[in-house]
C-alpha cells in the first residue's frame, strides 16, 4: 500500500494506491491516524476508486497540477495535486505497477489550444450580428 496526505489541498487531499486500485478524496481528520497505525482500511471503501483493469491512459502534463486518468471508454478523473514531487512521484509509482502501458511524449497541436476558444468567439460573433440586426 502506497498512499500521498495533502491536507493543504482542497481536492484530493488523500490518495492510495493499494492491490491495483486507486483511491481518491476528502475523508475525514481520523481516518489519517488510521493509515499510520495499519488498522482496518474499511474506509476505503467510501472513496472514489478506479482499479487498473479500467484504465486506458495516463497523461501527466508538464506545468499543470493534475494526473488525467482515462478509463473505461470516454471517462475521465483527475488526480489534482498541489505539489510538482508528489504528482511525478505518484506518476513514476503508476508506471512501475503498469508496464504493459506505452509511454510518449508529445505537445499537443495548436489547434487543440486554440479551438475553444475559436468557437466562442464564433458563437459571440454570430450573435453580436443577429443583435445588431434586430
Amino acid at each position: 500500500m502506497q498512499y500521498w496526505n495533502q491536507n493543504n489541498s482542497k481536492a484530493n487531499k488523500l490518495i492510495v494506491i493499494k492491490d491495483g486500485v486507486i483511491y481518491k478524496g476528502n475523508p475525514k481528520y481520523e481516518v489519517y491516524n488510521r493509515l499510520t497505525s495499519n488498522a482496518q482500511l474499511d474506509f476505503l471503501e467510501g472513496l472514489f476508486s478506479i482499479p487498473y483493469n479500467y484504465i486506458t491512459a495516463i497523461e501527466n502534463q508538464h506545468g499543470k497540477n493534475e494526473l488525467k486518468i482515462y478509463y473505461r471508454k470516454d471517462s475521465e478523473e483527475e488526480l489534482i495535486l498541489e505539489d510538482e514531487q508528489v504528482k511525478n512521484e505518484i506518476f513514476e509509482h503508476l508506471r512501475q505497477e503498469l508496464p504493459e502501458f506505452s509511454y510518449s511524449k508529445e505537445h499537443p497541436s495548436l489547434w487543440k489550444y486554440a479551438k475553444p476558444q475559436f468557437f466562442a468567439l464564433l458563437i459571440v460573433t454570430g450573435l453580436y450580428i443577429y443583435m445588431l440586426h434586430l
